[in-house]
């Protein structure tokens, strides 16, 4: 570290580029590897080798760490384990979008001969973080059930690459106009994500809640969960 130290003063723009770029991979890479635990963990279980029957709470009582964020690993852990829904290649006759230094997709390391699918070579690759691979693999479970496994695959490619580019908040927009990349008229795009927007506000307001109290020494305490608008209306209120 400290010979990093010594050589800041000598880099320049794309060297600080690409300082970022690689410890912002390496950090996704190691999210990756708790990633790969949980799936061993669920496996495991799954093979009656195990006493837990909740893996989430498992591994959040095992580390410390908060439920909530365990279960969406584990979430994440098994959407990435599953194989693509058809062979690579398949979903337009030729390749899709260049997962670049994603790798393959089979061979010997921790994923054996199987087939691996395209979000999860990026995410090996460190290429995809957690919260953004999390936003694809939603996005793509609530497709309608028209779309065909081969244009899951090619939704899958396309938000993959869009993936290492795009904000949480940008992905999410553009993964529910993913439709439209598989050649679904304007009005079909329309429809589904305005379904997936009023389904996620029924979730919001299905998990409000808002609480305070005196604590008795002139202090008051709470705590509320929010949807977005509402939060933001109070946010503003609270500022002024």
């Amino acid at each position: 570290m400290a010979s990093l130290g010594e050589a800041a003063s000598t880099l320049g723009p794309q060297e600080l580029e690409w300082l970022v770029e690689q410890t912002q991979a390496l950090a996704n890479r190691h999210d990756r590897v708790r990633s790969r635990a949980l799936d061993v963990v669920r496996r495991t279980r799954e093979a009656g080798r195990a006493g837990h029957d909740d893996d989430a709470q498992f591994v959040a009582a095992k580390t410390g760490r908060a439920a909530g964020q365990t279960r969406r690993e584990a979430e994440l852990a098994g959407a990435l384990a599953e194989p693509p829904p058809v062979a690579p290649g398949q979903a337009t006759g030729q390749p899709g979008p260049s997962i670049d230094g994603a790798g393959g997709g089979t061979g010997g390391g921790p994923a054996g001969d199987r087939v691996l699918r395209p979000l999860a070579r990026a995410v090996d690759a460190g290429l995809v973080d957690a919260d953004r691979a999390l936003v694809v693999v939603r996005e793509l479970e609530a497709l309608p059930d028209h779309v065909t496994p081969a244009e899951r695959l090619r939704a899958e490619e396309v938000l993959t690459v869009r993936a290492q580019k795009l904000s949480v908040r940008a992905l999410r927009r553009a993964a529910r106009r993913v439709l439209e990349d598989l050649g679904y008229t304007t009005a079909v795009a329309d429809t589904h994500e305005n379904t997936r927007v009023a389904a996620q506000e029924d979730k919001a307001w299905a998990a409000a809640s808002f609480w305070i109290r005196e604590e008795g020494d002139g202090t008051m305490t709470g705590r509320f969960t929010l949807p977005v608008l509402q939060g933001r209306m109070l946010a503003k209120v609270l500022q002024a």
